[in-house]
């Protein structure tokens, strides 16, 4: 397992600094931050964005510069002290890896984030919590390691001993057409859906090797599958009324 560590200097948390500084990394957060984007143009109801597993708030932060209001939800109170930094009106709330409930009143966001938080993506409870939190139109943004890869077979028979950490992380836990099913049942509709991570690299690699590879992606479609990417982010639409 990464130990996650802060930047005495600059803060930046672990995930953060992977995101700008490997290739890999800036490849995942420029897929990650267009479907934000997206989701922030189409949703409706009040301008509150709620961010399971905020880490330092750089999600947030794109909508707080709006004008919104967030509230940001993490397990670390390390991260959670740097977010309340640097989003002084945030609400940030530690919360305990049990919970099974969204710190928001119902009808209380317009976006819920949860990027990169398999743990909770995967969980029993968060889909309906989602839809008990939103308000009509509201969007639900997330990715999820989807069980039913390759990606996920190969960790499973190839490196047991990774996989046995991986499912304890919550990754390749439940597959994306699992979490599509459930999301329907719950009065969401997709607006967007994208498979990733389709190139065998790791979380920090920055290897020249990873743009061939992402061109290779496009150019083969990959992203149009994501019931069988290993890496998928969506974001689902609460009907309207």
């Amino acid at each position: 397992m990464v130990t996650q560590t802060l930047n005495p200097v600059d803060e930046s948390t672990y995930y953060e600094k992977l995101g700008r500084e490997t290739t890999w990394g800036r490849y995942l957060s420029e897929l990650q931050k267009r479907t934000i984007v997206l989701a922030g143009e189409v949703c409706d109801g009040p301008r509150t964005v709620l961010e399971v597993g905020a880490d330092g708030g750089r999600w947030s932060t794109l909508f707080v510069d709006q004008g919104w209001k967030a509230i940001c939800t993490d397990v670390r109170p390390k991260a959670l002290e740097v977010c309340q930094r640097r989003l002084e009106e945030a609400e940030c709330i530690l919360v305990k890896p049990t919970d099974a409930t969204l710190p928001c009143v119902t009808g209380g966001a317009s976006l819920i984030l949860c990027m990169e938080v398999d743990p909770v993506i995967s969980s029993e409870w968060f889909i309906e919590e989602a839809s008990r939190v939103l308000t009509p139109g509201g969007v639900l943004v997330a990715t999820l390691n989807n069980r039913s890869s390759l990606r996920a077979v190969f960790h499973k028979i190839a490196r047991p001993d990774e996989a046995i950490t991986r499912k304890q992380q919550g990754f390749y836990q439940v597959s994306y057409r699992d979490r599509k099913k459930r999301l329907s049942k719950c009065g969401f509709r997709m607006i967007h859906e994208e498979g990733c991570c389709w190139p065998p690299f790791a979380r920090d690699s920055n290897s020249w090797l990873v743009s061939p590879c992402v061109q290779l992606e496009r150019c083969f479609g990959l992203r149009r599958l994501p019931s069988l990417s290993p890496w998928v982010v969506f974001a689902a639409q609460k009907r309207r009324a």
